[in-house]
């Protein structure tokens, strides 16, 4: 009974004192027992996908083949050193609600139009063919370790192109500071019971996709979204201060953290503005 008032009183202190950290008692394998202060880096509930139907027409077409180079070194960087999923790879949480969709599409369950099933039926044929064609693009070493070299050489003509050049830099400088750091690793839950019982794992809210502006779109969210409501709790970064010995200052950093989704977010308009075909501002 000491110890519950004691923690009661320690934890309101806290929340006086930082009400960004929160209190636990911590139980380690060996059955020891410590106090501990845990800060969490919140996502917002946003779901961090990012197309890579931008990056295919890129690629593959006639266009600026510097902007392309860039674009798939900065999300090859992401892929391979960040760990941010591909959909097209097997056992990602969007793989399988893509395969339910276009499961449930060949059973009739979509839509009532022959037609229109079939055009549906066809785009995800496609989506195969060209999801795959980026992954292995965004899966080699040489994209991803020419991030730096390729921003020093790129040069922005246009609103578009010098966005890209600046998220390149801070991604660029994010590596300097956290080489092959992994966004998963700080992902942390508070024990395995909890989790099964209805956590949003990190790969459900970020991971790569196929487009923002195909006819599948509508499906995809609604679908994530029902999945995702039913759950309780979100897996996010987290950051632990264990007191089982004297501690001088608070440890916490979120820096990558801070850093990485300002990245993703500046990442995510101009995929959008590539997608919907906005440059410098303007429709092309």
């Amino acid at each position: 009974m000491n110890i519950v008032a004691d923690f009661g009183r320690i934890k309101a202190e806290l929340t006086l004192v930082d009400d960004s950290l929160e209190l636990i008692l911590n139980r380690y394998e060996d059955s020891k027992v410590s106090l501990a202060t845990v800060k969490t880096f919140g996502t917002g509930n946003t779901l961090f996908y990012l197309p890579v139907a931008p990056l295919y027409d890129l690629l593959t077409g006639e266009g600026n083949k510097a902007l392309a180079g860039l674009l798939l070194s900065v999300m090859a960087y992401l892929h391979q050193i960040t760990g941010i999923p591909h959909f097209r790879e097997d056992y990602v949480y969007l793989e399988s609600i893509y395969a339910m969709i276009e499961e449930y599409t060949a059973d009739g369950g979509y839509w009532e139009d022959k037609d229109e099933e079939k055009y549906i039926l066809d785009h995800f044929e496609m989506i195969h063919v060209k999801g795959d064609y980026t992954l292995k693009r965004m899966s080699d070493k040489k994209a991803a370790d020419c991030l730096g070299k390729r921003t020093e050489r790129f040069k922005g003509r246009n609103g578009t192109d010098k966005e890209l050049l600046a998220c390149a830099k801070k991604l660029a400088a994010l590596h300097i500071d956290y080489p092959y750091r992994s966004v998963m690793d700080g992902m942390q839950t508070p024990n395995e019971t909890d989790y099964d019982d209805g956590y949003i794992r990190a790969e459900q809210y970020l991971c790569f996709y196929w487009s923002s502006v195909d006819c599948l779109q509508d499906q995809l969210l609604e679908t994530v979204n029902a999945e995702l409501n039913e759950y309780g709790a979100i897996e996010e970064p987290l950051s632990i201060q264990y007191f089982d010995r004297v501690q001088e200052m608070p440890l916490h950093d979120m820096d990558y953290e801070r850093r990485l989704f300002e990245i993703l977010h500046e990442l995510s308009d101009i995929l959008y503005d590539l997608e919907h075909g906005k440059l410098n501002g303007k429709d092309q």
